[in-house]
């Protein structure tokens, strides 16, 4: 997945992993939103920066949406 400007990488090594564990759990693959980390995780830092242990702790409370229902948008609706 390309991330274009945004730094990002957190987002998608959290997912991932935790895509990666649905998968052996259930056998289902699906995709998750990395959009929703970079613009709801108030722990992180969005496009600039984050830590995938505070993305856990996010979606251990909030949980996550697939990303197809909100798709990768490259920006940051918080960064200023």
């Amino acid at each position: 997945k390309f991330q274009g400007s945004c730094g990002s990488c957190w987002t998608f090594s959290s997912t991932g992993a935790v895509e990666g564990a649905h998968f052996l759990k259930s056998r289902e693959l699906i995709s998750l939103r990395e959009e929703q980390l970079v613009d709801c995780d108030r722990m992180d830092g969005g496009c600039k920066g984050g830590d995938m242990l505070n993305a856990y702790e996010y979606i251990k409370a909030k949980g996550l949406e697939a990303e197809e229902d909100y798709p990768y948008q490259e920006e940051n609706i918080f960064a200023t």
